[in-house]
């Protein structure tokens, strides 16, 4: 109450009034134990909220799982099972995520519709960068696949790899930033000393020893890739057509729906990179797997659901073929090695599958610059805010039970969404 009171009096200050709406951004997320404490107040006492969403704690982010279950004991929000409930649930409380896969779990956790909406991020690039012309390395003629980000386990580098070593010398294959936490720069480096050995052309922090910036090396490349298991928005998806440059790669349909939805052709997007199961052993994948989801269900203090790890494994694998993508490290280097010394082997990877004809259709690339510009534009996102702002605003305040954490973290553990990159 005192800390509210304060918020009010700056308000009063700054703003010469009470806010019609408080916006408050990862409440839930775990970094700071206070804010469910004065969002759970808040609402209790009928103030207008707009809660938004970008991550959780429930989506493999166990130590600020355990952050809260500790700090918050001993509290109102601590339900009957030893469980923070930190999503309330009252008439004037409103939520919004960055996509629909976000927005179906808090509906299935029990969010009301009519408190929930999508809130995409707005996608533009500065305009002087629209001047940057394609052909920047023109010593060197060989198409260039990009890949936007920093290369972190979640963002299957290996994948990536797996295509530089389809293509061969063919192609350029960069990827554009290393990465900060030292954790990820083990095997990240492991990444990179594997692909020299390989003899793949891929270059690694190509964003800082090109010299270029974002906009420029999305421009210069011929198509940009993305392999990534995981995304909040997926801003490399939309980013890239801005400046007429394809994107091709692994589809998250969870993510891309709504971009679908809005009129982006993401069909040469693939669900999935099917190879032989023989190429591995699958005895030991199968182990690692349970021993990934073991560990992981119980930094969440929960027991493993009967069978959990038997339907990952039925997930993953497809009459003797096995996703590329729910492999770890290990078997994945193992995949690609044999690709690279054999070349019937890598005749199996059907190459169409790459989806890249060394030519975009115009066409494509025409319709959805201009979807990406006029849907995701700032003056869009402005307007979409304004219309919730609006409906919060005018809600009448009604009382409500809270969300336990549980019902979140039991849609982000799905067995299909089990990935070893991620958990192991």
């Amino acid at each position: 109450d005192l800390l509210v009171q304060r918020m009010l009096r700056k308000c009063h200050d700054s703003l010469n009034g009470i806010p019609d709406v408080w916006h408050f951004h990862n409440h839930a997320l775990g970094k700071n134990v206070i804010m469910p404490l004065l969002v759970d107040f808040m609402a209790e006492n009928g103030y207008p909220l707009l809660l938004q969403l970008h991550d959780f704690a429930e989506d493999n982010r166990p130590v600020n799982y355990d952050f809260l279950c500790d700090h918050l004991r001993g509290t109102e929000l601590m339900d009957e099972t030893g469980v923070p409930a930190i999503y309330p649930l009252k008439g004037r409380t409103h939520y919004a995520v960055l996509n629909q896969r976000d927005e179906q779990y808090m509906k299935r956790a029990g969010v009301p519709a009519d408190h929930l909406a999508v809130l995409p991020n707005a996608v533009w690039l500065e305009e002087d960068d629209e001047k940057v012309s394609k052909n920047a390395c023109p010593e060197d003629a060989r198409p260039l696949f990009v890949y936007p980000g920093r290369a972190i386990r979640r963002k299957n580098i290996g994948e990536f790899l797996l295509w530089a070593g389809v293509y061969g010398q063919k192609g350029r294959f960069a990827i554009t930033l290393e990465p900060k936490n030292p954790i990820e720069r083990k095997t990240y480096n492991a990444w990179v000393a594997f692909a020299e050995s390989q003899g793949l052309s891929v270059e690694f922090n190509y964003g800082m020893t090109s010299g270029l910036p974002l906009p420029q090396l999305l421009r210069e490349a011929d198509a940009v890739f993305t392999t990534s298991i995981c995304e909040g928005f997926g801003m490399a998806f939309l980013e890239p057509w801005l400046v007429d440059t394809p994107v091709y790669g692994r589809d998250l349909p969870g993510i891309t729906a709504d971009f679908k939805a809005n009129g982006v052709d993401l069909s040469m997007l693939y669900g999935n990179l099917m190879v032989p199961v023989d190429w591995i052993d699958a005895e030991k994948f199968r182990d690692k797997v349970r021993n990934a989801a073991s560990a992981v269900w119980q930094s969440y203090r929960r027991n493993m659901p009967e069978k959990f790890p038997e339907r990952v494994v039925a997930s993953a694998m497809q009459n003797d073929m096995v996703d590329f993508a729910k492999l770890d490290e290990e078997d994945q280097k193992q995949v690609i090695t044999t690709i690279t010394n054999n070349n019937r082997a890598r005749e199996l990877l059907n190459p169409s599958d790459f989806r890249f004809n060394g030519e975009a259709d115009e066409n494509t690339v025409t319709h959805n610059h201009n979807v990406v510009r006029e849907a995701y534009s700032l003056d869009k996102f402005g307007e979409r805010l304004l219309r919730f702002y609006e409906k919060v605003a005018s809600s009448e305040h009604s009382k409500g039970d809270n969300i336990p954490m549980t019902a979140l973290l039991d849609c982000f553990m799905a067995p299909e969404e089990f990935y070893l990159l991620r958990f192991a």
